[in-house]
């Protein structure tokens, strides 16, 4: 069995522009708070909270659409007798332990991540530390990460995880 999924080390300039409308509501809401205390026009007000509500529904629009928010640059690979980052492959048998937080999957926290959010750390016995962010596209492929990692365990290995 193996499990192949994308690398990247840097979020996508449309990442931060998301980052930035989602900023933008919560600004003009303390504003908004703001201007009803100075007690002006509650006309104004509402086209604020009306200006909010458009914006945060842009963001989780995007957020939700084809744009990646990430640069992928390269590929892990778990097989049942090593792993693969980049171009570099680790057998099992090089490997003190393996330190992973993966709980994140395209379409989970109701809708709107990009599975961009899970890290592994792999200290082999040359003291190297290969470190890498990785996306999980699915809920069943995070479900077969699962599967390997628990064979890994079987065999051995140390691993340390989020507890997923």
């Amino acid at each position: 069995m193996t499990e192949v999924f994308d690398t990247y080390t840097k979020k996508t300039r449309a990442y931060y522009i998301m980052l930035l409308i989602l900023i933008i509501p919560i600004l003009f809401l303390v504003l908004t708070n703001i201007f009803s205390i100075l007690q002006l026009s509650q006309q104004h007000t509402i086209y604020l909270g009306t200006l909010c509500c458009f914006l945060l529904a842009i963001y989780i629009a995007l957020k939700n659409s084809f744009i990646k928010m990430y640069v992928k640059d390269g590929e892990i690979s778990f097989s049942n007798t090593s792993i693969k980052v980049n171009s570099v492959i680790i057998q099992l048998n090089q490997i003190n332990k393996i330190v992973i937080k993966a709980n994140d999957y395209k379409g989970n926290q109701r809708g709107t991540s990009d599975g961009s959010g899970n890290r592994i750390e792999i200290y082999d016995q040359a003291d190297n530390i290969h470190i890498c962010r990785f996306v999980v596209k699915s809920y069943f492929d995070l479900d077969d990460l699962k599967k390997i990692l628990s064979h890994y365990t079987e065999g051995g290995l140390i691993l340390t995880s989020n507890g997923f």
